[in-house]
């Protein structure tokens, strides 16, 4: 029985240990399968509220990323946040088990989409979450695996974020995991920045295993979603990182996608793989997950 299956068996003795409440947050802290404990941000008041998912990136921890790092649980008074941790491979990194290129590289066999799946199952299960409001996001091996679980479980999310990220190499591999029939009903958004030494801009490769471009992940999403692969086209510049660089929106052209469906790409020009986030980016964040509930 490898660790994916042995967290499917107790996940039904999942609970909550600890309840707090600090400043506008109520958090609850839940131990799910044999993962460590992960803690749940939930709004202090009000129900019927979005959900975020937010996943680490290699060798860090999903409090750390989600909550030290983007402050996604000050994001605005109508989402709860879990950021949970992916297992830790034999020299003591996290990681999650995303895209052929990132980061499984030891095939510990972890079915990590699945878990993330049990993670949403069980918020909604609870009644204070709303279907249609369901995100993912991810930060470099988190984006990977957010790319990831797009493929595999789109039926279940209204859009997904990627920052520092990319899709897999060959997309016939996203396009073999999509169990739902339901992928070109979900947005996505394509956060990365020009400067970024980690995990290139324009491509590359980690252990000899290759990733695609910014462009290249965009393409193959515009595919995967059902809109016309061309050229996204500049709608804005912002500005939503503390050092006052420049960051392009670019939106699909009208019409190019069907409805439900839409591909957006913020473009920091010259920021590396960890931007230094100011508060109009959770603004600006925030009214895009607003705008992108999952179709009736």
């Amino acid at each position: 029985m490898n660790l994916g299956d042995m967290g499917d068996a107790v996940l039904a003795h999942a609970a909550n240990i600890l309840t707090l409440i600090t400043g506008s947050n109520v958090v609850k802290q839940m131990v799910i399968g044999l993962r460590s404990p992960s803690r749940i941000y939930y709004p202090s008041t009000g129900s019927n509220f979005g959900l975020i998912v937010h996943l680490h990136g290699f060798d860090t921890v999903g409090e750390g990323s989600g909550v030290s790092w983007l402050k996604l649980n000050k994001l605005t008074s109508n989402y709860a946040l879990i950021a949970p941790n992916g297992i830790k491979n034999p020299e003591g990194s996290r990681y999650w088990s995303g895209s052929d290129a990132c980061c499984d590289v030891l095939d510990q066999g972890v079915d990590d989409a699945k878990y993330i799946r049990k993670i949403i199952e069980k918020e909604i299960a609870k009644g204070l979450v709303d279907p249609r409001k369901v995100f993912i996001t991810g930060h470099s091996n988190g984006g990977f695996m957010t790319y990831r679980f797009a493929c595999e479980h789109s039926d279940l999310i209204a859009g997904i974020v990627v920052i520092s990220g990319q899709s897999f190499y060959d997309n016939a591999a996203c396009q073999n995991l999509d169990k739902s029939g339901n992928a070109r009903k979900i947005s996505v958004l394509h956060i990365h920045g020009t400067a970024d030494a980690n995990i290139l801009y324009n491509g590359g490769s980690i252990m000899g295993v290759q990733f695609p471009s910014v462009a290249g992940s965009i393409s193959s999403w515009q595919e995967n979603l059902g809109c016309t692969v061309t050229d996204l086209e500049l709608s804005e510049s912002i500005t939503i990182d503390s050092n006052n660089l420049v960051t392009e929106v670019y939106v699909p052209a009208a019409s190019s996608c069907p409805a439900g469906a839409h591909i957006e790409h913020w473009k920091m020009v010259n920021e590396d793989h960890v931007p230094a986030f100011s508060n109009a980016f959770r603004t600006k964040l925030a009214a895009w997950l607003d705008a992108h509930p999952k179709p009736e």
